[in-house]
């Protein structure tokens, strides 16, 4: 074999290895790539168009009532000898309720005015009496309530304010990051890269330099800030707090105006292009208008937490004067008792009659709700003398609404009602008036209950709260945070069927507390990003199913 014979072989072998080597590395790189993107694919919260609702109620002061209430009326005209019962007695079926004296002749009709002039003189002064008993219990029970509930408005003042105050220190916190990232102010984000970092404000280079210093300096105001002891709850250390952070929110909000200058005075080049202007500008205004109502807010529970004081002493001094009050007439009207039923007395025992007695009895078992007469009164037929409710009959609740409210509670199948903290209730029994009160210009409503161990705990007259869903009428909303405000219009992102993020375009309409209104662009079940600025267009994510409270 030649030479030249030798180096063909030795060159055939070596393509021969080379090719095999190319072949094993592109494997192995496609490998690695199909590795790589089963590794960053993201865990994304969806919501199905048309399904989703914001989950907040409307609390609507309502009553119990009992569905077994009934009016005794008077069957004849004649006088009330004797009233056995008071309102609040639980009565059986057969109970006496009162003895009733019917007017059958001319002959006892002095009689009949005498007791009952004696029975209304005694029954009047020793009403007086109780009444005047009743009024200073109820006034000294008002001071006591007075006291609790100045107390509890007072700590509920406190608590909105430490409560604003972390919110308010949240939402400083990521303004601050925002303008922070993009200038690369201070330690945390210097040495980030940031597109646009160099092009923002290089028109202006003082006025970038200023801001930078105001942002790097906010920074350290911050951390300082972030160091309170929210334990310490007392009021003059919550309104410290409090008063801190509207001063900071005050000079984030300089920072934040002197950057949307900076970002609008920036020359556009390929390296900064107008959507990307856009963008960052559209997100300034959103921390501008946060800010703007941290302060407003701050500022509006901090002077009420200051005059809660004032106010509480003042309506203090106002209840106390009404038990003085109440002091004075029970003294005159334990005065008047004696003399006037002395007078009474005398003429009664001038008087001789008999009267054949008739007895008024209860119609089922209750509690005396109403009593509307005494002793010694007389009575027409058809007149109301008593109202029994029977507490263990089947409860309904009883509401005023106003038409806004009355739409609600017509579309909703189920109903829920709080009968107490942490305890509600539901029903889909609902009746209303086709009559408007002129008054209040409200529709009288009823639902009635399910008899279940939670309505033992509730009794007929006890005021309860309506939970009517705020927003739950309407299927085109999205929550605020699956919308991207772009330039030239709004969007969203949508899965399609390979779980790939796609941009739509839509149109807007209202915006409803954390919720917007689509008018066009999304077709009912399309599967919407909640969270907009957690992914790209165009990455294949995984779906974790939303979780969604009903209260």
């Amino acid at each position: 074999m030649t030479f030249r014979q030798k180096i063909k072989i030795m060159l055939i072998l070596c393509l021969l290895l080379g090719g095999l080597f190319l072949i094993k590395n592109i494997n192995f790189t496609e490998r690695e790539e199909e590795e790589a993107l089963a590794i960053i694919a993201k865990k994304v919260e969806r919501i199905n168009f048309g399904d989703w609702v914001p989950q907040k109620n409307r609390e609507i002061l309502a009553t119990v009532e009992s569905e077994q209430e009934v009016a005794i009326l008077a069957q004849l005209s004649g006088t009330i000898e004797q009233v056995m019962v008071q309102i609040g007695d639980f009565v059986k079926k057969g109970t006496t309720l009162a003895i009733f004296k019917p007017e059958n002749n001319v002959t006892q009709i002095n009689y009949d005015n005498a007791r009952r002039t004696l029975e209304t003189t005694k029954g009047s002064a020793e009403n007086a009496v109780f009444l005047a008993e009743i009024s200073l219990q109820n006034a000294q029970q008002a001071l006591k309530q007075t006291k609790t509930t100045e107390e509890q408005s007072q700590n509920q003042i406190f608590q909105n304010l430490q409560s604003a105050t972390k919110n308010a220190e949240i939402n400083s916190s990521n303004a601050l990051n925002f303008v922070d990232r993009i200038l690369g102010a201070s330690k945390k984000f210097r040495y980030e890269q940031y597109k646009g970092r160099a092009e923002i404000g290089a028109k202006n280079f003082v006025k970038k330099n200023s801001t930078k210093n105001l942002v790097e300096k906010l920074a350290r105001d911050n951390e300082i800030l972030r160091e309170i002891d929210w334990e310490d709850d007392s009021e003059q250390k919550v309104l410290d707090q409090a008063q801190e952070r509207v001063d900071f929110a005050k000079e984030l909000q300089r920072a934040l105006f002197w950057f949307d200058d900076l970002v609008r005075d920036t020359i556009l080049s390929s390296r900064f292009k107008e959507t990307d202007r856009a963008v960052i500008q559209t997100q300034s205004e959103i921390y501008l208008g946060k800010t703007e109502g941290i302060i407003s807010l701050l500022e509006t529970l901090v002077l009420s937490a200051k005059t809660t004081r004032q106010r509480s002493n003042s309506t203090l001094l106002t209840v106390q004067n009404q038990v003085k009050s109440a002091q004075s007439n029970l003294e005159l009207a334990r005065a008047n008792l004696e003399s006037q039923v002395g007078l009474a007395e005398n003429q009664y025992l001038l008087a001789q009659a008999s009267q054949k007695e008739l007895v008024i009895r209860a119609l089922f078992d209750g509690i005396v709700s109403e009593k509307l007469v005494g002793d010694g009164d007389r009575i027409l037929p058809n007149q109301k003398l008593f109202v029994l409710t029977n507490n263990a009959a089947q409860k309904k609740i009883v509401a005023f609404l106003s038409q806004e409210e009355l739409e609600i509670f017509q579309s909703l199948e189920t109903l829920f009602v709080q009968i107490e903290e942490g305890v509600v209730v539901q029903t889909k029994e609902k009746f209303l008036s086709s009559r408007v009160n002129p008054l209040t210009q409200k529709i009288r409503v009823e639902m009635l209950l399910e008899k279940n161990e939670a309505l033992k705990k509730i009794f007929v007259g006890s005021f309860v709260q309506v939970l009517l869903p705020i927003g739950q009428t309407q299927k085109n909303l999205i929550p605020l945070s699956s919308i991207s405000f772009e330039p030239d219009g709004a969007e969203v992102l949508v899965l399609n069927v390979e779980n790939k993020t796609e941009r739509r375009k839509i149109t807007y309409g209202k915006i409803i507390s954390d919720a917007v209104e689509v008018l066009d662009g999304l077709k009912k079940k399309e599967q919407v990003i909640r969270f907009y600025n957690r992914i790209s267009v165009g990455e294949t994510v995984e779906v974790v199913e939303e979780i969604v409270e009903t209260f």
